[in-house]
């Protein structure tokens, strides 16, 4: 006779384990019984099941009280209890990944360990919370015991089980770690008999009602996590914390959702107008429809949004100068005055800004809404001293020499020349910045611009709204090699922009008085270190297009002569590591050190050169970020969501748009498309459902609602089923073992 006992908990399948296990041996032409003894009929309160094997006929049905063999199901379950009465040299199988010698506390015993679970799960049997482990931990048993295959095989057939079962019980077989004899003197543990004297049937138990406490039978128990993050959270340049303010617009909360934004970015009312935002490229939403308009609403935070005084209270003595007030200067001297430095900008410009004043036309970013975060980072305690050109190195050295720690925030201000164009070519650059200052700028009725980046976008928009009769942007590559952000490429052809794609400029020529630029045809290559395919020229095809203007947009280069032999460069770009220089005072951020070309990253990596200078003059580490888990569209419920267009911001026509500067969008009208942001791996409390789905599910009624975007887990009552964990539509749910003291 073979006596098996069986351990585990209420849905793990325990007692259906004991019938496989039965029919395995019957199919063998042995004598078997199973059953089960719950105590409590509910998932995860604590079972036995038992499976006996005989070569006689069985003929009583009792507990098992002194097993030959132990299947635990559970190994949080292991402990001196579950060893009464089990006799010498018994086989202890645990699902669990570890290895048998793991377990060297069972003296006298072998133990046999296989993944079930995980085996269980791969082969999609049951849930992530309750895997269905019967059939593989049958096919474990199966190799213990020296059964062969075909003996499980016709026991899954016969109780007319999925073939994945037969798939799971094969690995199983063919994985399972059989362990030696653990080393020492099996220690018997009695069996232990009720010390309170059985109620006669006639009197009955005159005693208290037995008390029931299902947060007794849990191993583990889910809360809700704080360490996984959204996919646009991951993607966001400038670190925002995407979707916690979502989170807080969908509350009707817009000063929170400034405040959220405004931890990381000085600039959200400027980034969300200029921003080629990717963090809506991975929007797990577009699973479903479409993707957040992220970048409307961060604009509709910025602009209906207050703050309060932004002054910090700490002062700190030393002194930092900041050369270059574009977004990675006025970045980094926000984060330092965050700190409670008191930065110096040098500009050399009449007006703050940078390349968002110079180089990005009004109609895409407002002076007005660029002068009111300007004055937010001033309100900080940063001073800007504009028209301090900074060019020689001795001019440099003297700030070095007076300041404790220097930011070169240059960004990339020059245009690389095309010299044949001659009167009738400038630089894209210094037509944006001509323009940006009043110039009058004559383009005559054909400009031809030259480049595929926004700086080449903005000129051809610009040039229309001068009055240009026709604007042709000329690029080397296809559409989609191109740089520049698609929005604005899709409004410069709405607005009458012509594009010529795969040429490049060869020569300007004239003839009759007229201008012309000779165009080489190109071809696409492989893919080349830029992430975007190479070209090359097609010999002997040549194409002119007549011009009056010519406009220059094909890159652009730093112009920085006051620091050769001072801090060391590479490509003519500054090195830097955590945006600290070769030399240990000096410090540089935006594109001077990255070449991104956007405003975001120039606001990202400002704050890392802030917190680098902090650390630097502190004396500290830098800190550095826990990582954290992003969660993926596959990860969630996404069933639970009904679809919902998504918001466009309103804009002015075409016709009204082309004959003005005035910003061309005109945002969100309210805050609904906040609401249909799915708030990946963090709970808001199911915003917009009527209930919670795990206050809904849980059988125990555990789950309570503290706010509206919050709820609580009552533990003393929590049985450890993991039902809300399966159910919560964002992932924002995880589990962790109970420890119920050590083990033997």
């Amino acid at each position: 006779m073979i006596q098996f006992r069986i351990h585990g908990r209420g849905g793990q399948g325990g007692v259906t384990l004991a019938k496989v296990l039965a029919f395995m041996y019957w199919t063998e032409g042995k004598w078997v019984q199973a059953f089960g003894s719950y105590s409590a009929e509910r998932t995860g309160a604590p079972i036995l099941a038992f499976t006996v094997v005989d070569d006689e006929p069985i003929t009583n049905r009792n507990r098992i009280y002194y097993p030959d063999h132990l299947i635990i199901l559970d190994p949080t379950l292991l402990g001196p209890a579950i060893l009464e009465g089990l006799q010498p040299n018994a086989f202890i199988l645990i699902d669990c990944p570890h290895s048998p010698e793991r377990y060297v506390e069972f003296a006298g015993h072998r133990i046999v360990t296989v993944d079930a679970r995980n085996i269980a799960l791969l082969h999609k049997l049951g849930t992530k919370t309750l895997p269905i482990t019967n059939t593989a931990l049958a096919g474990a048993i199966a190799k213990v015991f020296g059964l062969h295959f075909s003996a499980l095989e016709k026991t899954i057939a016969a109780l007319e089980l999925p073939k994945t079962n037969i798939e799971a019980a094969r690995q199983a077989y063919e994985t399972v770690k059989i362990g030696k004899p653990t080393p020492g003197k099996c220690k018997l543990y009695p069996v232990l008999e009720p010390k309170e004297p059985v109620p006669s049937l006639i009197t009955g138990n005159k005693g208290t009602e037995p008390q029931l406490n299902v947060a007794d039978w849990k191993s583990q128990e889910p809360f809700f996590t704080s360490e996984r993050t959204a996919p646009c959270n991951t993607q966001c340049p400038a670190g925002n914390d995407v979707r916690g303010f979502l989170t807080a617009l969908a509350q009707g909360q817009p000063d929170k959702a400034l405040a959220i934004l405004r931890q990381t970015s000085p600039l959200p009312g400027s980034t969300s107008r200029v921003c080629p935002h990717p963090c809506e490229q991975f929007c797990n939403r577009k699973e479903i429809d479409e993707h957040i308009n992220i970048h409307e609403l961060e604009r509709l935070a910025a602009d209906r949004g207050k703050m309060s005084d932004p002054r910090p209270q700490a002062r700190r003595t030393e002194k930092i100068a900041i050369i270059g007030s574009g977004p990675a200067g006025l970045s980094c001297a926000y984060h330092l005055a965050r700190c409670g430095y008191q930065p110096i900008i040098f500009e050399a410009q009449p007006e703050p800004g940078g390349m968002l004043r110079n180089g990005i036309p009004e109609y895409r970013l407002p002076k007005d809404v660029l002068e009111r975060e300007i004055a937010f980072i001033k309100e900080m305690g940063v001073r800007i001293n504009c028209r301090s050109k900074i060019e020689t190195k001795g001019q440099f050295e003297k700030i070095l020499a007076e300041f404790d720690a220097v930011v070169l925030a240059l960004g990339l201000s020059e245009g690389i020349p095309f010299t044949q164009g001659g009167a009738h070519s400038m630089q894209g650059i210094d037509f944006l910045r001509k323009i940006r200052y009043g110039e009058r700028v004559e383009l005559g009725h054909k400009a031809v611009i030259v480049g595929g980046g926004n700086t080449a976008i903005d000129s051809a928009r610009t040039a229309l709204r001068l009055g240009t009769a026709l604007v042709t942007v000329v690029y080397r590559r296809d559409r989609a090699q191109m740089p520049a952000i698609p929005e604005e490429i899709d409004a410069s052809k709405t607005e009458g922009v012509v594009f010529k794609f795969l040429c490049a400029p060869h020569e300007v020529t004239t003839k009759n008085g007229k201008y012309f630029l000779k165009l080489q045809k190109m071809e696409l290559g492989d893919v080349d270190s830029s992430g975007r395919r190479s070209v090359r020229p097609v010999d002997s095809q040549f194409e002119d297009i007549e011009f009056s203007t010519l406009i220059m947009a094909t890159g652009q280069k730093a112009h920085m002569p006051f620091v050769d032999g001072i801090v060391e460069c590479k490509d003519g770009l500054i090195k830097t590591h955590a945006g600290q220089t070769t030399h240990p005072k000096i410090f540089a951020a935006g594109d001077v050190t990255t070449n991104e070309g956007t405003v975001t990253h120039a606001i990202g990596n400002g704050r890392l050169a802030a917190l680098s200078v902090d650390s630097y003059l502190q004396k500290t580490d830098l800190p550095r970020p826990l990582p954290k888990q992003m969660v993926e569209a596959s990860q969630m419920n996404l069933y639970y969501f009904n679809p919902s267009p998504r918001a466009q911001g309103q804009q002015q026509s075409r016709e009204a748009r082309t004959q003005t500067f005035a910003e061309v969008h005109l945002g969100l009208e309210n805050v609904n498309e906040a609401l249909r942001c799915l708030s990946c791996g963090m709970c808001n409390g199911c915003l917009g459902f009527e209930k919670g789905k795990c206050e809904l599910f849980c059988p125990e009624r555990t789950i309570h609602r503290l706010t509206a975007t919050e709820l609580n887990i009552n533990y003393q009552g929590c049985k450890g089923c993991l039902i809300c964990m399966e159910v919560c539509p964002r992932n924002a749910m995880d589990k962790r073992l109970v420890q119920k003291g050590e083990r033997l």
